[in-house]
This record gives structure tokens, sequence and C-alpha cells, in this order.
């Protein structure tokens, strides 16, 4: 199963890459965009676009290649850190990331939103107060369920892992991106989707200080959205999960 934005976001990641061989011709530390690890993001087995992008970009530079799939609470991380030059991994821009990277132009409008059963129907925002709450670790869902239910949720590896937790009854409610949320319930009768319950914006995370290629980064965006490429990108990847999740 894919996330259609999680691939956006690698081919975004490609298309930076072009323009950052130009950029970095200095610094002998490895070149690789970290991403995060699930079985939605993989287009062939253990690689993901932006693990050959990285290949071409090394390549081009002479140096040594490396690429990590990481758990997506250790992408940010990996960015200050210095461990990975940028991040284009479905992250959502907040108040609270912004104090660690800078981010680029959005390039995505998306939202959370509830997963439930229909036999125990979401209505509200205050239902979810005291209720065992699914979540993907370090994502915004997490902070939702800290900052605005004020309480510790279930913490999960990806979506599709809180979803089989509420199936299983072992949680009450999931809260998700709604692209991954939407993926998780196709085909599930017995699920089903709230209206967003915040919106939000994902952008490319990079460590703070580098204006040269954040403007580079936002070029890059700009681009793609005036050429309708970003665009085209979601529908051709909303179309590749959802034949994925009908087998």
């Amino acid at each position: 199963m894919m996330d259609p934005y999680e691939l956006v976001s690698h081919k975004l990641a490609e298309e930076i890459g072009n323009v950052y061989v130009k950029m970095v011709q200095r610094s002998p530390k490895l070149f690789g965009v970290v991403y995060a690890l699930g079985g939605m993001v993989r287009r062939v087995p253990g690689k993901s676009p932006v693990y050959y992008a990285n290949i071409a970009v090394a390549k081009k530079l002479n140096r040594p290649f490396k690429a990590e799939t990481v758990d997506f609470d250790s992408v940010i991380p990996a960015v200050i850190s210095g461990k990975a030059d940028l991040a284009a991994a479905g992250i959502t821009v907040t108040e609270d990331r912004k104090k660690n990277v800078d981010f680029s132009i959005p390039y995505v409008k998306t939202g959370i939103v509830v997963i439930y059963k229909k036999s125990n129907p979401f209505k509200n925002i205050e239902q979810l107060k005291g209720k065992k709450i699914g979540v993907q670790g370090g994502t915004t869902s997490e902070t939702f369920v800290l900052e605005q239910l004020k309480q510790e949720p279930e913490r999960s590896k990806s979506p599709a892992e809180a979803v089989a937790a509420l199936k299983s009854g072992r949680v009450e409610f999931v809260i998700a991106d709604i692209d991954p949320a939407k993926n998780c319930v196709k085909g599930e009768a017995d699920l089903a989707l709230s209206d967003f319950i915040t919106s939000e914006e994902y952008a490319v995370a990079i460590r703070k200080g580098q204006p040269e290629l954040l403007k580079a980064i936002d070029e890059t965006i700009a681009e793609l959205k005036a050429s309708g490429q970003l665009d085209q990108w979601i529908r051709q990847f909303t179309e590749e999960s959802d034949k994925l999740k009908d087998k």
C-alpha cells in the first residue's frame, strides 16, 4: 500500500537533487535525502524513487553514497544532526518544527482526520477525550492528541499499524493524515473517515542557515506547481495506490 503524497515527496526530492548537484561542489560529507520507511512508500522492494536519484547525485559529485530508511519520527532529527541534507517525506509545517529546521514553500495542502468503526461513529472532538487514540509516532496526529486532547496517544510506526490496532480493539479511534487514512479504509466496510479536524501543509525541511539551498528548493517547487507537474504526480500516485489497494 502506498501513500500518494509520500511518493510525490520523493519525486520532488529527485527534482531538488538535480538542483543540489549544481550547488554543492564541496564538503566530503555523504549526500542523502532521508525519508520515512513504510510499506506504502515502496515502489520496488526495499527501494524508493529517491534512492536511485541519490545514487545518481552521489556519482555526479564523486562522493560515497549512503541511503537510510528511517521511521518518520527520525526524519527531522536526521536533518538537524546533519545526517541528511534535506527531508521530503510528507512533513507538515508546524511552529514547533520551525524552531529546529527551515521549511520550503508548501507543495501540498492536506489535513488530519479521524478513522473510526461505523459501529462506534465519530461525532466531535470532545468524544475523543479519555479514549485510546492510535497515531503514527512523530506526526502532527500525535501532536494533536498531546496538545488538543491533553493525553498520551497509542503510538504506531505507521497509520496502517494504528488501524490494525483499531480493528483488533486495542484503540478506539485513529487520527492520521487524510491520504494514508483513505488508503487504510479503502475496502474496509466497517471503517469510515471524519471530515478534516485540522488543515495542514507539507514542505521540504532543511537545516537552518542555508538560504541558497532554501531559495533553490522554493524555486523548484514553484516551477513544478506552475507547470502542473505536482498535480500530475498526485493523480498518478493516487491511481497507483488505488490499484494496489484493490489487489
